[in-house]
């Protein structure tokens, strides 16, 4: 315990952090508010005539979880991520838990190469993340390899603005919701050049 010009001292400095950080946490909840109004703004004004079904532009692949009680199928150097890891960024490099090579080809997980949009379609709907490098995913998900022709991975990205209400929608299921890889790729979203891409993804990139 200092003395009471110190503990002044020191109070007043913490309340100034206190209030900057106040500040900055009501600055980024408006811009949050203002991209979701430009991102629903931008793919609005796409024409009708770019709207496809995502499985034309994308492959979709599930997931899987190795057999727990094999401990040679754990702890390797293949990421595996869960839906609990998605949706807090918009990339992921690191899951919590690793599996091994053998884990990945003794169970239905897949390899997903860097730059898929990893979608959880199972009790946690819609959330989104793109991964930085190649990883694999449990049974929670239906994740969007993009086709690099026709559709860009961060533009799969803000079509989750589409995607999650959409999931939410169609959910099916009793002790989990879930979306199943046939009606995901009946979902339509607007899928314009690549350059009318490339700039929404600018706009959008900024914001965050």
């Amino acid at each position: 315990l200092p003395s009471p010009d110190e503990q002044d001292k020191i109070a007043s400095i913490l309340s100034i952090l206190a209030q900057r950080i106040d500040v900055q946490q009501k600055y980024v909840a408006a811009l949050k508010k203002y991209k979701r109004g430009l991102n629903h703004k931008l793919l609005s004004e796409i024409d009708e005539q770019y709207n496809r079904e995502l499985g034309t532009v994308c492959s979709i692949v599930g997931g899987g979880t190795p057999d727990t009680l094999r401990p040679e199928y754990w702890e390797g150097n293949v990421e595996w991520f869960t839906p609990s890891e998605i949706g807090k960024s918009k990339y992921v490099l690191s899951s919590l838990r690793k599996i091994s090579q053998v884990g990945l080809s003794n169970s239905s997980a897949k390899s997903l190469p860097s730059g898929t949009v990893l979608l959880t379609t199972r009790a946690t709907l819609g959330e989104m993340s793109i991964a930085r490098s190649e990883c694999s995913t449990n049974q929670g998900f239906q994740s969007l390899v993009s086709d690099s022709k026709r559709v860009l991975p961060e533009y799969l990205y803000y079509l989750q603005i589409l995607i999650k209400p959409w999931c939410e929608k169609y959910a099916s299921g009793n002790t989990f919701r879930e979306i199943s890889k046939a009606s995901l790729s009946k979902c339509v979203v607007p899928v314009p050049c690549l350059n009318s891409q490339k700039r929404i993804v600018c706009i959008l990139s900024r914001i965050d």
